[in-house]
């Protein structure tokens, strides 16, 4: 949550009834003046249901029906859309939520904290390539004051080599800007990314 919250800052809550909750409230966003960031990282697989339905990440456009949650690699870990299309053809994507951002201000940072959960996935998108499926890894970035996405070497040096072992395996990469508007949230651009 580094650079998302200042004091003064403006936040968006949603509010819940279910009577299960601890809390009635959720933080979804933050505002610092230049852009809103979204803070609820579970809105990333959301907004990348709704693009997958809406054909918008064109890379992985051809697939004709997706499933979530489905079991897969080595450890059996669940994978967020397993993406099917005509002939077998299949690809097995992992989403990341992305809100922070660099010292520079520049590039927007995967992960916020080591990260052996976001590890154990690279483990497995680079164990289904190697089995002769399709892999992708989909980082959403959830803010739009930033020029590129790269992964946080400073932070979590495990991760960053296993990226970079990942795309030389084959393991595909996309970093998808949102649209920054809380009242009509979904993702917009694709970002280069930093390898």
């Amino acid at each position: 949550m580094k650079r998302c919250f200042g004091v003064g800052w403006p936040v968006l809550l949603s509010q819940s009834d279910n009577p299960k909750r601890k809390l009635p409230y959720t933080l979804e966003f933050s505002h610092n003046g230049a852009s809103w960031i979204c803070v609820h990282p579970a809105s990333a697989n959301q907004l990348v249901e709704m693009a997958l339905k809406k054909k918008m990440v064109e890379p992985l456009a051809s697939y004709t029906t997706y499933r979530r949650e489905v079991r897969y690699g080595q450890e059996q870990s669940r994978i967020d859309f397993l993406l099917e299309g005509k002939g077998g053809a299949c690809c097995y994507v992992e989403v990341k939520s992305v809100s922070m951002i660099d010292d520079t201000g520049r590039f927007a940072i995967f992960p916020d904290s080591i990260s052996k959960r976001g590890q154990k996935h690279l483990r497995e998108l680079m164990y289904c390539v190697e089995k002769g499926s399709s892999a992708a890894a989909l980082f959403v970035i959830q803010r739009t004051d930033i020029e590129m996405f790269r992964a946080a070497q400073e932070i979590d040096s495990e991760y960053a080599k296993l990226l970079l072992e990942a795309k030389d395996l084959g393991v595909q990469f996309y970093a998808y800007q949102t649209t920054g508007d809380p009242f009509a949230y979904e993702l917009q651009t694709p970002l280069k990314i930093q390898f």
